[in-house]
């Protein structure tokens, strides 16, 4: 009995639904959050917004013009969501899609402060600590305490291990222990995706600071 030949979803049709997808801003992302702490993270893009539509995602490899912070946030987001209406079609999965967006905001917390002016009193602090004694990684984690300090904003342990993840296995890796949880497998890839395939991609999917 011959084989029945499949066809994939046409380009028309995907074409179609990415347009869709790339309607949506940073904020819109952010306010599919519908856990309580949608609205700290709101809170804390708000008094971030300014800096996050000024700032570039990176200074040479990706979304490197001005504003490529939201735009590479954003473009995580879209590749996420993608990624994640497809695996749940699959499997159950051990995790939010609100927990896939906190992660990806915060994974780059450090890029909101570090690329601000010195004369800023959200950005000086922290310009100070780097050019003394801490580096990008120690910045993040030092600001996301501040956050939870300032804004009760408490990460899960899976949230904090898929930020790890966004730069590599995080840590205690083993051969014979997943140290990479399957939140940090989503936020990697949406990383990955944004910064290594679509690394010129994005300008103006963050939208504009209101």
């Amino acid at each position: 009995m011959a084989a029945v030949k499949k066809t994939p979803p046409s380009l028309e049709t995907i074409s179609s639904y990415m347009n869709d997808l790339k309607k949506f801003t940073l904020l819109d992302w952010l306010q599919q959050i519908t856990e309580p702490r949608g609205e700290i993270i709101r809170t804390i893009y708000a008094r971030y917004a300014d800096l996050l539509h000024t700032n570039p995602a990176s200074e040479h490899n990706h979304q490197t013009w001005p504003g490529g912070l939201a735009d590479h946030l954003a473009t995580m987001c879209m590749f996420a969501w993608h990624d994640d209406l497809l695996y749940r079609r699959l499997t159950t999965l051990p995790y939010s899609f609100d927990s896939i967006i906190i992660a990806i905001f915060c994974h780059d917390a450090e890029k909101f402060v570090l690329s601000g002016p010195q004369d800023d009193e959200r950005c000086y602090s922290y310009l100070q600590m780097y050019d003394s004694f801490l580096r990008d990684e120690a910045i993040k984690w030092r600001l996301l305490k501040h956050w939870e300090r300032d804004f009760e904003l408490a990460l899960t342990a899976d949230e904090q291990n898929a930020i790890q993840s966004t730069y590599g296995r995080g840590t205690g890796y083993s051969s014979d222990k997943w140290v990479m949880s399957p939140l940090g497998v989503a936020v990697g890839n949406a990383k990955r995706a944004s910064t290594r395939v679509f690394s010129d991609y994005g300008q103006g999917l963050g939208g504009q600071t209101a």
